[in-house]
């Protein structure tokens, strides 16, 4: 049995041997931005625009209280997750609760829920367009 390879025209086969990564598409999952091209690698582990994800940090209370070891105690641990529904999550869990801080660059922009929980307590917030979140675990 004799197999047939497809024929390319030169000029595509030249386009693919000049042109880094032509060809082959961004990858399903990365871990690093010389994965993507052009894009950028998003904490999700997605290549994305750079257009299409921005830093957000968020800030929380617990129950009205500045963050602290103390205030933390009776509440960890702590997750945090940001979302654009609960399917299509990037979660964090746990975190540090006595921080009262946790950043992220590079959350995709479709993400726009901050979701906090911890024993009995719990928030969630719309990041807004400056994103600065602000939450207090209730």
């Amino acid at each position: 049995m004799r197999t047939t390879l497809p024929r390319w025209s030169p000029a595509v086969l030249l386009l693919l041997l000049l042109v880094p990564g032509a060809g082959c598409p961004a990858p399903e999952r990365c871990e690093q931005d010389s994965e993507c091209g052009d894009a950028v690698c998003a904490r999700n582990g997605e290549c994305l625009p750079a257009s299409r994800v921005r830093e957000v940090q968020v800030r929380w209370t617990i129950r009205g209280l500045a963050a602290s070891a103390d205030t933390c105690a009776a509440v960890e641990p702590v997750s945090l997750q940001f979302q654009a529904d609960p399917k299509d999550a990037l979660k964090y869990d746990p975190i540090v609760c006595s921080a009262g801080l946790f950043t992220i660059d590079k959350l995709p922009s479709r993400m726009t829920q901050v979701r906090l929980e911890g024993n009995g307590v719990g928030a969630l917030v719309s990041i807004p367009p400056n994103g600065q979140v602000m939450a207090d675990l209730k």
